[in-house]
């Protein structure tokens, strides 16, 4: 199985959005198959000119489609 971690930064509250797409094209992939969110975090935050962003940590957990191992 492989674990990605990131952070998104959106001027909108969608970052669940986001995250949901890039599950959805790890499923859709050939290579990968099982995505699945295994933490989101979403915080308001503001930069310096004072504009409201939104801030999220995320983990996915995803599997080969084959085991790399096997020939």
């Amino acid at each position: 199985s492989v674990t990605v971690s990131g952070k998104t930064n959106t001027a909108d509250t969608k970052n669940f959005t986001l995250i949901s797409n890039l599950i959805d094209a790890f499923n859709l992939s050939p290579v990968f198959k099982d995505a699945e969110e295994r933490t989101f975090s979403k915080n308001e935050s503001s930069d310096e000119s004072g504009a409201t962003n939104y801030d999220s940590s995320f983990q996915v957990k995803i599997s080969l489609e084959t085991d790399p191992t096997t020939k």
